[in-house]
């Protein structure tokens, strides 16, 4: 509901002020920023496209099928995809430009709200925390946290989304983790 809320504020133009200066502060360009900086973000773009994403869902789902948790295979194999299908749906219905203000550092083929790579990274990340138990649960969703985090802020650094677009993203994707923890959590008390 806050990610939709937003929508609406953005559209409205209540938010267009701190988006812009926001934006300026952390967008990065080819002629004045690091290049070394620049492929960290490229990096952590990359850590939330749709391939890695996809193969990092599957093991999740393989693993969870191996140690015979059907349930938590079938929450893992379907919060993630659902909240990706939410994010593209919002997109279309708010078809919010992407920013214009300096030349774009990676390729986009969609609108810009909310932000399906920082939807998509906390979703599936925080999930991944959620009903992985690997290791310390503290150390699992520090690393989730970071991973889905750096993502998000990667997408406003290559200068082709806007802060909002990157909250509003992180706030849905966290609404679907949390989802499917509440929806799992018979099965991890067992």
């Amino acid at each position: 509901a806050a990610a939709i809320a937003m929508g609406f504020a953005v559209r409205s133009g209540v938010l267009a002020g701190v988006d812009v200066e926001v934006f300026r502060a952390l967008a990065l360009t080819k002629t004045a920023s690091s290049q070394g900086l620049i492929t960290a973000a490229t990096m952590f773009t990359w850590i939330a496209d749709g391939e890695l994403r996809s193969i990092l869902l599957a093991l999740s789902v393989i693993w969870l099928l191996w140690k015979k948790e059907r349930q938590l295979a079938l929450v893992m194999m379907v919060v993630p995809v659902l909240a990706g299908v939410t994010s593209d749906v919002l997109k279309i219905l708010f078809a919010r430009p992407r920013p214009d203000l300096v030349p774009h550092l990676d390729g986009v083929s969609s609108m810009s709200f909310p932000s399906g790579h920082a939807t998509n990274a906390t979703a599936l990340f925080l999930t991944m925390a959620f009903l992985l138990p690997v290791g310390s649960a503290k150390a699992r969703l520090a690393l989730a946290i970071g991973f889905a985090g750096a993502s998000s802020l990667s997408r406003v650094m290559l200068g082709v989304h806007w802060p909002t677009d990157v909250v509003a993203g992180a706030m849905l994707g966290l609404a679907f983790a949390l989802a499917a923890k509440a929806v799992a959590a018979p099965v991890l008390r067992a």
